[in-house]
């Protein structure tokens, strides 16, 4: 370490050399540290910053991995992931040294989050996010292997426990709503399958017919999210939300009678102008006055509007693409459930019996 003694200031300060990210060897000088340690760390954290070599801690390997990807992700991503490193990983992994990091500590982690009661869901996502930063290690520095690529997988207890509306369901919630917003909304939810950031997105000019297919579309390209204390329009979670789905014709006619009765509403408006908490709340709210109603969460909408098409024998890659997911290994992961004795029926329907010649 450079560390000196200023003895006219009676303050510590470091000077010393590093390579930056273009090869050029530059000199360093901070002064103005009340304790040597304080100027002995400045230094260390300096020099991480640079070094591509794994003995480098946890805690400079998440701020080398955070400043990669702050110009290559969305606002919405960014915020989630300061916050995961924040409250999820620094506790746990900071001061340790990512060559010392093994698939022991990560599964170690990973049931202190357990005890802790989190989704396996939610702890599969947090694993991914961990898997990535630790891939950035591998490929920038110099760290062997992942250590999350040697654990055993999570069960996910919690998978495809989503509660499910029918359509005779959802009318009985729907005749109950007196507010006409909130009746739109929901109706357009679960007939559309849509994410409710899309939802809450929408303006007139997504709102068209399709004269080829002879139909009415909704054209998704955007999301209302929150972050933090700002609201912003942003590009959806992923390509493959980007999309326009067919609509019945009685939908169409809804949204636009809601629409000519809002004064002053531009085709450029948010159809829906309200927060993330708002349909929530109004759930919250009837499911008080009407206990008798199945209780569903909002985002299960979209899983009703799943189900109802199954059941219509929509095939997995039309519904994929409805849905917007980015791959249809996801929708088959979600719905497969859904699909009844599908093994049973191909082997009835290859009984020659059943062959027609």
């Amino acid at each position: 370490m450079s560390v000196y003694k200023d003895t006219k200031r009676n303050t510590w300060y470091c000077q010393f050399y590093y390579t930056d990210w273009k090869g050029d060897r530059k000199q360093k000088r901070k002064r103005g540290f009340l304790k040597k340690r304080e100027a002995q760390e400045f230094e260390r954290k300096f020099l991480e910053h640079f070094s591509t070599a794994p003995d480098i801690t946890f805690k400079s390997l998440a701020d080398k991995y955070y400043e990669y990807v702050k110009h290559r992700r969305k606002e919405s991503t960014l915020y989630n992931l300061r916050g995961h490193i924040d409250k999820h990983y620094l506790p746990f992994f900071e001061k340790l040294k990512i060559v010392e990091i093994t698939s022991e500590h990560i599964a170690k982690w990973q049931n202190s989050l357990i005890l802790s009661n989190y989704k396996r869901s939610y702890i599969k996502t947090l694993t991914s996010q961990l898997s990535s930063i630790f891939e950035y290690a591998v490929r920038h520095c110099g760290l062997k292997e992942n250590p999350c690529r040697n654990l055993d997988p999570l069960k996910d207890k919690d998978s495809k426990k989503f509660q499910l509306w029918t359509k005779e369901e959802f009318h009985e919630f729907y005749n109950l709503l007196s507010n006409t917003r909130q009746k739109i909304m929901f109706e357009t939810l679960f007939y559309t399958g849509m994410r409710k950031g899309e939802l809450m997105a929408l303006t007139e000019e997504d709102l068209y017919y399709d004269q080829q297919n002879a139909c009415y579309m909704i054209s998704i390209t955007k999301t209302y999210s929150t972050v933090g204390n700002k609201k912003m329009i942003t590009t959806p979670k992923t390509k493959k939300a980007v999309r326009d789905i067919s609509i019945p014709d009685f939908l169409y006619f809804d949204l636009m009678a809601y629409i000519k009765r809002v004064p002053g509403m531009k085709p450029t408006d948010r159809i829906f102008p309200v927060n993330s908490t708002y349909l929530n709340d109004a759930m919250i709210s009837m499911y008080k006055k009407h206990p008798e109603i199945k209780q569903i969460k909002v985002h299960d909408l979209r899983h009703s509007h799943a189900s109802m098409l199954i059941h219509m024998n929509v095939d997995i890659a039309t519904l994929s693409y409805r849905l917007g997911h980015e791959n249809i290994s996801t929708t088959l992961d979600t719905y497969s459930h859904m699909y009844g004795n599908s093994q049973k029926d191909v082997a009835d329907q290859l009984e020659p019996k059943n062959f027609k010649f």
